[in-house]
């Protein structure tokens, strides 16, 4: 058996990882509307850690906002 092999720690990309969270909001909130929509359960979709995903977005409202406001822009350009 050969020893354990440390764990390689992601390097940080905090901009892709919030375009992550976006796109997992985005699909969430068409599918199941704002009612359906949790962080938690964005963060799962994303496969980023509950923590960063709050560390993004402290609130649910916020997450919605910015998803809303993230989709618009994309469509205005």
């Amino acid at each position: 058996m050969s020893p354990a092999q440390p764990r390689q720690r992601r390097k940080r990309d905090p901009e892709s990882t919030r375009i992550s969270i976006l796109e997992a909001a985005k699909t969430i909130l068409a599918r199941d509307g704002a009612e359906g929509l949790s962080v938690s359960s964005v963060a799962k979709l994303a496969g980023v850690n509950r923590g960063t995903a709050y560390q993004h977005f402290q609130l649910k409202e916020d997450l919605v906002r910015a998803t809303l406001d993230w989709v618009s822009h994309q469509l205005l350009d």
